[in-house]
């Protein structure tokens, strides 16, 4: 039972969590990226700490893993279809970079 707000069901509690993440995902975003940058210490360690857990963990979820790091997305700018895994490779490269240029000249060109 909700005793914080008896009235709210927990689905209108998750509701309202995902839409507090939509509305501030910039500042949540930024406070994650800076937690990390001073907090890069105690994630060593903890890895360090927790190397056969985290083994462990990636076993027993490999296909999981796998399936995600396989799924097929596309990129918009190219038209290709690139692996979730390889999309931050992909943004790097000089086709995808030479497509976003030609879709700012076209842009500019259209004004």
């Amino acid at each position: 039972m909700n005793t914080i707000r008896p009235h709210r069901t927990s689905d209108e509690a998750k509701e309202q969590v995902k839409q507090y993440y939509i509305d501030n995902k910039a500042e949540i975003i930024e406070s994650q990226k800076q937690w990390n940058i001073t907090n890069k210490d105690k994630m060593k360690q903890y890895r360090f700490e927790n190397k056969d857990k985290i083994k462990q963990y990636d076993e027993l979820n490999k296909e999981r893993i796998a399936a995600q790091v396989s799924e097929r997305i596309h990129c918009e700018d190219c038209n290709c279809y690139n692996g979730k895994g390889n999309m931050a490779r992909h943004v790097k490269t000089q086709t995808h970079l030479n497509n976003l240029e030609k879709e700012n000249i076209a842009s500019k060109n259209d004004l």
